[in-house]
C-alpha cells in the first residue's frame, strides 16, 4: 500500500468512525435534544448540572408547565411527580447556587409555556456566585454527539445497569435525586439534631441575589406565577428562628413582589413538618416523606393562586 493510500484510508476511516460516534449520540438523544420525547422518558444519569441543563433547551420546556428550582435541599427527595396541578420537573441542582441553576432556568421560562415557577430559598443558593461547572452554556450542546462528556455518561449507565444499588438518580425521571442509606427512608433524631447544630454561613453574595432576580423578572415576563418557600430544617424544641436566619430571610423577601406567594416553612403553622425527625435525612435535606409533606405544600399553594386568578 502506497502511503497516499495509507493516508486515505486514514482519513476516510477517521471520518467513517466520527460519523458513526454523531449518529449513535443522536439515535440515543440522551439529553432530548433532538426529537420530541414524552415526560418521564428521559433521566439524569449523572452529572446532574449539565444534564438539567440541556433538558432544559427542549425536553423540559415541551413536557412539563412548572419548574422547581433550588439547591440541593430542593433537589433530594422532593418527588414533583407528587404535584398533580402542574406538571412540575424539579430542575434543582446538587451542590449548586443559583449562579450555576439560572442559566437552565432561563432556558426553561423563556423556551417553554411555564404557568409556575417554584423557588425553593436558602442560604446556600445565594451564599456565593461560583460558577463549579464551567459548561453551563450553549457550547455544551454540541457535546451531546460525542465527547469525554458522553463516554463517561455511557460509562455510568452501564455501571448503574449492572449494579442499581449504586444509582442515587435511579427514580429521577422527574428530575430528583435520591439519598442513599436508611437514614434517607426513615428520618431519625441523632442525625437531624447533628446537622441541625452545623454553624453555616449566612452571607448572601450580591451576585447571586442579582441571578435570582434575573430568574423572577423572566417569569414575570412570560406570566409565570411565582411560589417560593423558605426550605425547612429540622427542629425539636420548638425553638424560633436566629436572628441571622430572621435577617436572610428579610433580605431575600424583598426580591418578590406583594402578590407573589412566599411562605416560610419554618414558621409556627409548619411545626408539624420542622418538629418530626421522619420527615428529614439530616438537619436541612428531607426524607421521602418529608418530600411528599413539601410537594402537598406546594400544590396547595398552586391551587390557591389559581383560585384567585
Amino acid at each position: 500500500m502506497t502511503s497516499k493510500r495509507f493516508v486515505l484510508l486514514c482519513i476516510v476511516s477517521t471520518l467513517a468512525a466520527c460519523a458513526s460516534i454523531l449518529a449513535f449520540n443522536f439515535f440515543m438523544d440522551d439529553f432530548g435534544l433532538y426529537r420530541t420525547h414524552q415526560p418521564g422518558e428521559r433521566r439524569v444519569w449523572t452529572y446532574n448540572r449539565a444534564t438539567k441543563y440541556l433538558f432544559s433547551l427542549k425536553y423540559i420546556p415541551e413536557n412539563f408547565d412548572a419548574i422547581l428550582i433550588g439547591s440541593s435541599s430542593s433537589a433530594a427527595m422532593v418527588d414533583t411527580r407528587k404535584i398533580s396541578d402542574a406538571a412540575t420537573y424539579n430542575l434543582s441542582m446538587n451542590g449548586a447556587n443559583i449562579c450555576e441553576v439560572a442559566p437552565a432556568a432561563l432556558n426553561a421560562l423563556n423556551r417553554g409555556r411555564m404557568r409556575y415557577l417554584v423557588v425553593c430559598l436558602d442560604p446556600y443558593l445565594t451564599k456565593n456566585s461560583m460558577m463549579k461547572t464551567s459548561e453551563l452554556n450553549p457550547q455544551l450542546q454540541r457535546s451531546a454527539l460525542g465527547s469525554l462528556f458522553t463516554m463517561k455518561l455511557y460509562l455510568y449507565k452501564l455501571v448503574y445497569t449492572l449494579c442499581p444499588s449504586k444509582d442515587s438518580y435511579r427514580d429521577s425521571w422527574w428530575g430528583y435525586k435520591l439519598l442513599d442509606g436508611r437514614q434517607a427512608a426513615r428520618g431519625g433524631d441523632e442525625q437531624a439534631n447533628t446537622a441541625a447544630t452545623e454553624p453555616e454561613s449566612l452571607h448572601i453574595d450580591d451576585k447571586a441575589l442579582e441571578y435570582l432576580e434575573k430568574i423572577l423578572e423572566a417569569a414575570r415576563s412570560r406570566n409565570t406565577t411565582i411560589l417560593a418557600y423558605f426550605h425547612p430544617r429540622f427542629k425539636n424544641d420548638g425553638s424560633e428562628q436566629d436572628q441571622a436566619h430572621l435577617e436572610y430571610k428579610a433580605r431575600i423577601i424583598r426580591l418578590f413582589k406583594p402578590q407573589e406567594t412566599v411562605l416560610d416553612l419554618n414558621g409556627p403553622e409548619f411545626a408539624h413538618l420542622t418538629g418530626n425527625s421522619d420527615f428529614f435525612h439530616d438537619g436541612v435535606h428531607l426524607t421521602a416523606k418529608g418530600g411528599e409533606m413539601v410537594c402537598s405544600i406546594i400544590e396547595r399553594m398552586m391551587r390557591i393562586r389559581a383560585d384567585q386568578n
